[in-house]
């Protein structure tokens, strides 16, 4: 019914499922005949399996909040132990260089940000000074 992988022992309560509710609710044979009839073979069957959000109803819409809200309520009254997610985390490797803004790769060359005044850092590929030295280029002369 859900694809759902609970991250830890505490997380069985699995949030309601879209996927299958629209299965469920967006009943293809609510479109009427002539609509029914513009669509592909292969959308009319992709609607039979999976059905249409735009089938589903308002009422049945409230429905799905409802069972939203509650599951929602119900994960809020369960806290986590201290620290669970931070030692979920994988440890991100130190840098000894700074990396470049645009493609991440190591920064050689620090630009100071006039909003902030922080240094954003770039690649020899990358680094603004050669795009202004471009743009200033006589083009007579290339």
């Amino acid at each position: 019914m859900t694809t759902h992988v609970p991250t830890s022992c505490r997380d069985g309560d699995l949030p309601p499922d879209l996927a299958e509710f629209v299965r469920q609710h967006g009943d293809w044979r609510r479109t009427p005949a002539e609509q029914w009839a513009t669509y592909t073979p292969e959308q009319q069957d992709l609607m039979r399996r999976c059905g249409a959000y735009s089938l589903v109803t308002a009422e049945e819409w409230r429905e799905w909040d409802r069972l939203n809200a509650e599951w929602q309520d119900r994960r809020r009254r369960i806290r986590p132990p201290a620290n669970e997610f931070l030692r979920q985390l994988p440890k991100p490797e130190p840098s000894p260089f700074e990396t470049c803004a645009t493609c991440g790769r190591e920064a050689q060359f620090g630009y100071r940000d006039a909003a902030s005044g922080g240094l954003v850092w770039f690649c020899a590929e990358h680094r603004r000074a050669k795009w202004w030295a471009d743009a200033r280029r006589d083009p007579e002369t290339f």
